[in-house]
């Protein structure tokens, strides 16, 4: 458990700029990815540390990492579909591997989350930033930066800004200030193309997107590690929270408490408990 205690923090940490604190809970987990030849040990430490090294702005290693990753997933069922949340369906496309991946999962059991990484890897994340709305606005943000970045590479910066700024929304409400930073220039390109030759609209207020009423009542139902990073990114503002404390905040049986409201992928939804499938009874683990 160590290991995804670290990625998570890591990511939070380089989301906010703390360089050298995510660096160094990267390295501690990643040390530990040949503990076992585990598939559903190895993968999500391989995912979650490229996706901290594409934060960190170091692609190359994070596209080494996935590349690895890509061995691992060889040894699966062909059929099998895994959970593709809106960072690693980001991170896959960032390392170039999207191509590689449609080609991959092309034979896999069809869900709401594989329909909306092809979308996403087939250069029209635009179209899955409502399916990842459904499960959280972690995941609409991340879908959002995606979408603008692929619109702006096509020529339609108007259409970018909108997703990106809905997208920065979320990551400016918990604090994540070198996402925002780094798409700053994004959006300003994006804002410039679109304002050329003609008045440019006024822009909207840059309310929080958890702060509409749908928003409000969606985060009762938030996947358990979306509630987790949200939470611990506001108790970094009150002061670094202890290793236990950090551990205690990840494993309370409270983040449990909607996983059996939430909606599977049965369900036709993208919602739901993204561990469900590794846990036999999240209704029962409320502590």
């Amino acid at each position: 458990m160590e290991p995804t205690f670290r990625l998570q923090r890591a990511v939070m940490l380089a989301a906010r700029g703390d360089e050298t604190g995510a660096r160094t809970d990267l390295e501690a987990a990643l040390a530990r990815v040949g503990d076992t030849a585990d598939t559903q040990f190895q993968a999500p430490i391989l995912a979650d540390g490229a996706y901290v090294c594409l934060l960190l702005g170091d692609v190359s290693r994070a596209t080494k990492l996935v590349a690895q990753l890509d061995d691992v997933r060889r040894a699966l069922d062909p059929r099998y579909s895994p959970p593709f949340t809106a960072d690693a369906v980001t991170l896959v496309a960032g390392c170039g591997y999207a191509e590689t991946w449609l080609e991959r999962f092309a034979d896999s059991v069809v869900t709401p989350r594989l329909t909306a990484a092809r979308l996403a890897w087939s250069g029209r994340a635009a179209e899955a930033t409502d399916l990842y709305a459904a499960a959280a606005p972690q995941e609409e943000a991340a879908a959002r930066l995606l979408a603008a970045e692929q619109l702006a590479g096509q020529g339609r910066p108007e259409e970018a800004a909108a997703q990106l700024e809905r997208g920065l929304a979320f990551y400016r409400a918990v604090g994540a200030h070198r996402v925002v930073r780094d798409a700053q220039s994004l959006l300003a390109a994006a804002s410039y193309g679109g304002a050329r030759g003609r008045a440019r609209a006024a822009p909207s207020p840059r309310a929080p997107m958890f702060e509409s009423a749908t928003s409000r009542a969606r985060h009762r139902t938030w996947p358990a590690r979306t509630c987790r990073t949200a939470d611990m990114l506001r108790r970094w503002d009150r002061g670094s929270p202890s290793r236990r404390d950090s551990a205690r905040a990840d494993t309370s049986g409270a983040r449990h408490q909607t996983c059996r409201e939430m909606p599977g992928p049965a369900d036709g939804a993208i919602g739901g408990c993204p561990g469900r499938s590794s846990h036999r009874s999240c209704a029962s683990a409320g502590g």
